[in-house]
């Protein structure tokens, strides 16, 4: 039996357990403040809305323009984010997504 067939069900293993951790750790703690992903190919605008939509306020931005820092008191919010299209939801704080920029972008603020 070839060598790469023996280590090959360990290294799944392995790849399965550190991608099953990750996204444990990364799971939300807290229902009401989140690191929504939307995707890529949305615009900031098409982020901003799907927020609005699920009853959220944005309170930043990620690293990257699809990530959004956003806050709602309503009990569901996870679900209605999911709903109006974020890929994922994130913690945002073991992330560092917290220094990403804190405000709305450049092109928002000059038209509002």
């Amino acid at each position: 039996m070839p060598l790469a067939q023996t280590w090959l069900p360990a290294l799944g293993l392995l790849a399965a357990s550190v991608v099953a951790s990750a996204w444990l750790s990364l799971r939300p703690s807290d229902d009401h403040f989140v690191a929504a992903v939307f995707p890529p190919w949305w615009g900031e605008a098409r982020s901003i809305a799907a927020v609005a939509d699920a009853g959220g306020a944005i309170v930043g931005w990620g690293a990257l323009s699809s990530v959004v820092l956003a806050r709602s008191d309503g009990s569901d919010f996870v679900a209605r984010l999911h709903a109006a299209g974020a890929m994922f939801l994130l913690d945002p704080s073991p992330l560092g997504l917290c220094a990403g920029r804190s405000t709305l972008p450049a092109s928002k603020e000059a038209s509002l």
